[in-house]
């Protein structure tokens, strides 16, 4: 083959040749200002992005939000204001031209953010109306202040309410609604819905049981920011088909949380520390709990306990920093009152400081057929006022050397240890010791470091201190892998 035909034929554009249709498919798996960017590449391409399959307007992309802090920082709010109502008018007039404009009959995925909407409703009702004419599957609405974003309000407020019409589109397959009303009973008209996500309103009980038993197609639900319950009961029959349930910083749920699901396999829960009342969960694989909000110590060793004895089916289970440190205040800290029989996965998002360091072995001597512990190391303030579950307080070294009680775990079942953000620490390395040398069944160990481990195309001082030290250790079982990586941030 003659070698500069080769070559010429190397800087063909082979992808502009391709057809409008698969063109447009490819950057309708692009976001949507990905898609927008494309335009750029060629004259063939300027138009192409507006036959996109997911349609994305976000507000906050015309407004110059770094510039508008840095002025509210100065006391300048003129300023600040000025520029995010140009920024809107911007965005505006680029929502009109784009859905004049658009060309294709249907749409899969129609996302709007766009805040205090109050003096733009006919405006915003013909954007959503555009979906809804396109059999738009999936619909993300969000109309939550940007300058919210983070910070707890006194009360969550709904800026719109969603239209009549969209109840009447009964194919919509996913909703998503933020600082959004709704009317619970009117969902029963929807005969496609599979997964809802609720955030940022005000939630009484009654609705939420109306919204439930109108939703027995819902596969996925979400619940996140919401105020205005005193307690959350959530409960399904078996003709319900909900398996995946996320309640997240939930507000004023004093009198605590109900569940009763029977098909719920997954579940996840972020916020301040709640009473729960777990029923039926017979089909659960992986339970998350993150009490995060949490800054105070509590005796509530038993409370978790019985927690953790509602989930006790999952065969996987995801915890956080206040649960080692609360958990050994019950009448028995050295164990669960009743052990974790069917978990094989643990994951604990702690930073293996000494307040931790009793629950985690409490965890460990309470799950009899662990396979894999996941440690992701973590940021973390030890609690006001913590109570050490017993005397004398050990430091890393001391505290593993003084745990003479047995793990079964680490003797018959242990096969793969990962640690994320690994930092070097001695606490780290101090658990590592103890487990390299307990577990005899022990084939894998992954670090996961939080630096770089090649500096200039050689390994670095960190990974060669690591590989070092982790050479010294006793090894319990005979065949260990052991992988050193760094974390690859996306």
């Amino acid at each position: 083959m003659d070698r500069n035909v080769d070559r010429s034929d190397r800087n063909v554009d082979r992808i502009s040749q391709l057809p409008n249709s698969i063109l447009a498919g490819i950057i309708s798996r692009l976001s949507f200002k990905e898609g927008v960017r494309t335009s750029i590449l060629a004259k063939r391409w300027i138009n192409i992005w507006r036959s996109t399959g997911d349609v994305a307007l976000y507000e906050n992309l015309f407004i110059q939000n770094d510039n508008r802090r840095e002025l509210l920082k100065d006391g300048r709010k003129f300023l600040a204001t000025c520029i995010r109502n140009h920024g809107k008018q911007r965005f505006i007039a680029f929502a009109r031209e784009f859905l004049q404009t658009y060309q294709e009959n249907e749409i899969e995925n129609f996302r709007l953010s766009f805040c205090h909407p109050k003096k733009f409703i006919s405006e915003v009702q013909g954007w959503i109306q555009f979906a809804i004419t396109r059999n738009a599957k999936n619909l993300d609405l969000d109309f939550s202040d940007i300058d919210m974003n983070g910070v707890y309000p006194s009360d969550y407020i709904a800026f719109f309410e969603l239209p009549d019409f969209v109840y009447e589109h009964r194919s919509l397959g996913k909703l998503k609604l933020t600082a959004c009303d709704f009317k619970p009973s009117d969902f029963s008209k929807f005969n496609a819905l599979k997964a809802l996500s609720i955030s940022r309103v005000k939630l009484s009980q009654r609705s939420l049981e109306t919204l439930i038993s109108n939703c027995p197609l819902v596969e996925n639900l979400s619940i996140k920011k919401c105020s205005d319950m005193e307690y959350m009961k959530i409960v399904a029959d078996g003709n319900h088909r909900l398996t995946s349930l996320t309640i997240k910083d939930c507000k004023y749920l004093e009198n605590g949380i109900t569940i009763d699901v029977p098909n719920l396999q997954y579940l996840k829960f972020f916020g301040a520390f709640e009473v729960f009342e777990l029923n039926n969960l017979l089909r659960l694989i992986h339970a998350e709990f993150d009490f995060g909000l949490e800054d105070e110590f509590h005796e509530v060793g038993d409370i978790l306990g019985n927690l953790l004895r509602g989930v006790d089916c999952a065969s996987s289970l995801t915890l956080c920093s206040y649960t080692t440190q609360v958990i050994t205040s019950g009448e028995e800290p050295l164990y669960l009152p009743t052990p974790l029989l069917e978990l094989r996965h643990l994951t604990l998002k702690i930073a293996l400081h000494i307040n931790e360091l009793p629950g985690v072995a409490c965890l460990l001597r309470s799950c009899h057929k662990l396979e894999t512990l996941t440690l992701e190391i973590v940021k973390m303030l030890p609690l006001d006022r913590y109570v050490h579950p017993y005397k004398p307080i050990y430091d890393g070294a001391g505290f593993w050397a003084s745990q003479v009680l047995h793990f079964k775990c680490l003797r018959k079942c242990l096969k793969s240890i990962k640690v994320v953000n690994f930092g070097g620490s001695e606490n780290e390395f101090q658990i590592l010791q103890f487990l390299l040398g307990g577990a005899r069944a022990l084939k894998e160990l992954e670090i996961v470091t939080s630096k770089p481990i090649l500096t200039n195309g050689d390994f670095s001082e960190e990974f060669m201190n690591i590989a070092a030290r982790l050479h010294q250790f006793e090894r319990a079982s005979p065949a260990i892998q052991v992988v050193i990586c760094e974390n690859q941030v996306i």
